[in-house]
């Protein structure tokens, strides 16, 4: 890279700048300044920038996780109550099938209790023919309806016989 005419490398200026004692001069000094504060600037705003991008970007990440687990929380929410309710309906079906239960042994209770009461009738009234039946056979009498040794009558012997004088 050789020196030809008309061609000024950086270098050179850089140099035309400087005055001949090779110092910058005030007015460059300031501009280079400025100029790297600018850069400065523009390298700090773009930090910040790209900070907060990465600030946002996180909070939507948290507020998205957030967001999933309160949608997971209400799936299991969701599901706890459904459980629930199917528990309760386990129960009340059971407890349903409960009272079907205890309603038919009532009922066969109450059946047991009516055929005992029949079986107790009839025992009863087999007792009271056996002591007839006995009583008849020791005596050699019949037992009618209490009224001594006086024959049954119809109802139109009754009718016949109304002015007719009482058995004594």
């Amino acid at each position: 890279m050789g020196k030809e005419r008309g061609e000024i490398v950086k270098s050179e200026r850089e140099k035309d700048r400087r005055n001949k004692d090779g110092v910058k001069r005030d007015g460059d000094i300031k501009r280079d300044a400025r100029e790297r504060a600018k850069r400065d600037g523009d390298i700090k705003r773009d930090a910040r920038e790209r900070a907060k991008r990465d600030g946002d970007i996180k909070r939507d990440a948290r507020e998205r996780a957030k967001r999933d687990g309160d949608i997971k929380r209400d799936a299991r929410e969701r599901a706890k109550r459904d459980g629930d309710i199917k528990r309760d309906a386990r129960e009340r079906a059971k407890r349903d099938g409960d009272i079907k239960r205890d309603a038919r042994e009532r009922a066969k209770r109450d059946g047991d209790i009516k055929r005992d009461a029949r079986e107790r009738a009839k025992r009863d009234g087999d007792i009271k023919r056996d002591a007839r039946e006995r009583y008849r056979t020791a005596t050699g009498k019949e037992t009618g309806g209490g009224v001594g040794e006086r024959p049954i009558q119809s109802f139109f012997t009754k009718r016949k016989n109304i002015h007719a004088q009482p058995v004594s």
